[in-house]
């Protein structure tokens, strides 16, 4: 029995040999498309790859590359065409509403802005050491123009009565609102940092700097000029449809930068703060508009 057995073993071994080989080699294959992938510092060309694959066959983690740029391919085709959707939508809706963008000059001489003011696009009251955020109901603002609701906005820097600076200069604006329970009725009132100058008795306000506005389209009315931001759209769509991954191990091996770390759809923002000397209350974050002290805001 011992003697069959000890016969058995060259056969396996041989047998076993070209296995070896082939994963060895495999990885020689993984090793010029590191290079072709890098800097290409060894000079290996694509035949060159094609030929180790030809020769050689493709290792575990080149099957997965390869899967893993078929998927690719797939996701690419499939955010092209849902974008080639979602643009034919837009401007179908677009083709309905009249969009006006107004920019703070337009707004200040608009007809119907009677103040002639800037209007107020946010704003935080202080008392007794506490604050209370409120935004304006831009909506209101557009309506005032003869339009139905806004559709986005941008604002200026805060402007603090606990700053000295800001109370001889800030603008005067105008806060618009709705009040009243039954019927409710709009409003305006005026803000001038001069009135306030209380440590217990504050305001903070920023004011438009544009607003687009959108109402239906009358009957024979032309249809407004649009642009669609296909950059910004695509960027959208393609943080809605998740894109495949390439397994870490892999991307490291052969040198592959993983479809995650290009930050697909991902937004940075930098954060800016301002500093004043005769402050008495602590500073705003202007990305998230207006805090006090970072709490007590309502």
């Amino acid at each position: 029995m011992m003697k069959s057995i000890f016969k058995a073993l060259p056969v396996l071994m041989i047998a076993a040999m070209p296995f070896s080989s082939v994963s060895a080699n495999s990885e020689a294959c993984e090793y010029i498309l590191r290079d072709l992938n890098g800097d290409n510092s060894k000079g290996y060309t694509e035949a060159n790859y094609q030929t180790c694959i030809a020769q050689f066959g493709k290792s575990k983690k080149i099957k997965t590359y390869e899967e893993y740029k078929a998927d690719l391919e797939k996701w690419e085709k499939e955010v092209e065409e849902a974008l080639a959707k979602k643009k034919d939508k837009l401007e179908e809706e677009a083709s309905k509403v009249v969009r006006v963008e107004f920019k703070k000059e337009d707004l200040m001489s608009h007809p119907d802005n009677f103040l002639k003011m800037p209007y107020v696009a946010s704003f935080v009251t202080y008392k007794n050491g506490k604050a209370e955020k409120e935004e304006v109901d831009k909506d209101l603002i557009c309506k005032q123009l003869g339009f139905e609701t806004s559709l986005s906005h941008s604002a200026s820097r805060i402007f603090d009565d606990g700053r000295k600076a800001d109370r001889d200069n800030a603008p005067k604006a105008v806060r618009v609102y709705e009040k009243g329970f039954f019927g409710k009725k709009e409003k305006a009132d005026v803000f001038d940092l001069k009135d306030f100058n209380s440590r217990d008795h504050g305001l903070a306000f920023n004011v438009l700097e544009s607003i687009k506005c959108e109402r239906k389209r009358k009957k024979g009315e032309e249809v407004s000029e649009f642009e669609i931001d296909m950059d910004e759209l695509k960027r959208i769509i393609e943080q809605e449809m998740k894109a495949p991954e390439l397994d870490e191990d892999v991307a490291l091996a052969l040198n592959i930068s993983r479809r995650a770390s290009k930050q697909v759809g991902e937004d940075k923002e930098d954060i800016a703060r301002e500093e004043s000397d005769d402050r008495y209350r602590d500073n705003f974050d202007s990305d998230s508009l207006m805090k006090y002290g970072r709490s007590n805001v309502k």
